[in-house]
């Protein structure tokens, strides 16, 4: 390409024109996707910033829906998200629960996002739940959530800290663990309606598991034996009760550990078990076939991609500028 003819000013007006459309699509999907993150105003969003019980200070969004109110208080949850991520990773479960009537608290886990970083291991204050404790004694605190309907959430290293939470703590009235585990430590009581989802080609399933082949052997191992209250329990299948707290179910999806934060099938699978657990309000209930996350996802990235393509008109316009003109140069075979 003549790169005399990309510099020429008279060609001006081509480059502006690009960086506009540029611009507008950035603008549009940014608004695309905070929209659909408030459920187009059904649902607000804020961020929050508390201390930790040993002083760390706790980032988080919290999204509440507009008809959650101190009068009318509505069941909530802490989501945790997975090893190097942040409270972003928690979107496709925040929205939808939020959507049908959920007050969701998805926080950045203390060392992660823009929350505190944590003490040494062997700090007398160390948190290992990094954060979790904290936050759902903060969102049972909320005047718009009622304390009594309140569970926590988590994927991958978010799920272990969310499990400790709720294996020491009887007001966590329902638990959701994917990409991770129950331990032998759980009963058929301990945690309350636990429901554990993992990927049938989850990566780290052995370490999660200590089995090769979820589908063939976990319902069969000691841990699944100490937790549910029947013989032989069989996957996809719910046992106990709601109303006692002893429900228990496995779900296995042909996924890979990733996709158990962002895929329609444990999204549903997690609604309707928590609407089963928490009982949201009727009247704010959607199908859990309709899910609007994906909105916010793509028009994320089509943001980002748009961002990145303004680097090109931008920096012809920049380089017809008089001060920046000397870089026209041809490129050297050395450097």
């Amino acid at each position: 390409m003549n790169t005399q003819t990309l510099f020429n000013t008279d060609h001006r007006s081509k480059a502006i024109i690009i960086l506009i459309v540029c611009l507008v699509v950035l603008v549009g999907a940014v608004a695309v996707a905070w929209l659909a993150q408030r459920d187009f105003g059904n649902v607000e969003v804020s961020n929050v910033k508390f201390e930790n019980y040993n002083g760390i200070p706790i980032r988080a969004k919290l999204l509440r829906p507009v008809e959650a109110t101190t009068a009318h208080p509505m069941p909530g949850a802490v989501y945790i998200h997975g090893y190097q991520n942040n409270r972003e990773t928690s979107d496709a479960y925040c929205i939808e629960m939020a959507r049908r009537g959920f007050v969701m608290l998805c926080i950045d886990a203390i060392g992660r996002g823009n929350s505190g970083n944590p003490n040494d291991l062997d700090d007398p204050d160390f948190d290992e739940t990094y954060g979790g404790q904290t936050s759902f004694e903060y969102l049972k605190e909320l005047p718009f959530v009622d304390p009594n309907r309140v569970a926590m959430m988590g994927h991958s290293l978010g799920a272990e800290m969310a499990y400790a939470v709720a294996l020491h703590d009887p007001t966590v009235k329902a638990l959701v663990i994917s990409g991770f585990a129950y331990r032998e430590d759980a009963s058929p009581t301990n945690p309350k309606n636990m429901l554990m989802i993992i990927a049938k080609y989850d990566e780290y399933r052995e370490r999660m598991t200590g089995v090769d082949d979820i589908e063939a052997e976990w319902m069969d191992t000691p841990q699944t034996r100490a937790a549910f209250p029947v013989e032989n329990p069989q996957l996809g299948v719910t046992y106990g009760d709601f109303g006692q707290g002893t429900t228990r179910r496995v779900f296995v999806p042909k996924i890979i550990h990733l996709q158990t934060s962002h895929s329609s099938a444990p999204v549903a699978e997690v609604l309707e078990w928590m609407k089963n657990a928490l009982n949201p309000p009727e009247g704010l209930w959607i199908s859990t076939d309709n899910q609007i996350w994906h909105v916010k996802e793509w028009a994320t990235l089509i943001a980002m991609l748009a961002g990145i393509a303004t680097v090109i008109p931008l920096g012809l316009m920049l380089l017809r500028v008089r001060f920046f003109r000397q870089l026209q140069g041809a490129v050297g075979g050395k450097y």
